[in-house]
This record gives structure tokens, sequence and C-alpha cells, in this order.
């Protein structure tokens, strides 16, 4: 039963990066192209953090939160959850 609660959190972590993520790029009328290429990282990838297939790495995370304007806080509530430390 821990073991779904820990995934749980895991995948609420990760829907709401790919909501925020998906809400600030559209705030600023960029593409998943304009965005990839601002972050440094495939298109692709920004389609599957933007669909929740995938964990972003905390590196990532930092580079979206600067190409926002935004804290990594603002993007991960608790990086614990994602990444078992900080």
């Amino acid at each position: 039963m821990y073991h779904i609660t820990i995934e749980t959190s895991k995948q609420a972590q990760i829907d709401s990066i790919s909501k925020k993520v998906r809400k600030l790029r559209c705030e600023h009328l960029w593409t998943q192209a304009e965005l990839a290429e601002q972050v440094g990282i495939g298109r692709a990838t920004v389609a599957r953090i933007e669909t929740g297939k995938c964990v972003p790495r905390m590196t990532t995370i930092r580079n979206l939160a600067e190409v926002f304007g935004v804290s990594t806080q603002e993007l991960v509530t608790d990086p614990e959850v994602l990444w078992g430390h900080t």
C-alpha cells in the first residue's frame, strides 16, 4: 500500500509539471519547438513533458524555470517525490 501512495504522489507531481509547462508555454505564445530551442532540449521531449510521459531532469526543470521567469518551486513543489533527493 505504501508503494501505491508513493506512485500516486509521483504521478500527481508529473501531472502538475505537465500542466504548468503547457500553460506557461501557451502564455508565452511559443510552439513546442520554440520552447525546446530555448531550453536546449528536443521538441519531442517538450511534448513528453507536457503529456506527462516523462519525468524531466532537474537540470531541465531549472532551464524551464529560467526561460519562463519562474522559480523551480513553482514547477516542482516536491522534488523528493520525483528524484528522491534534491
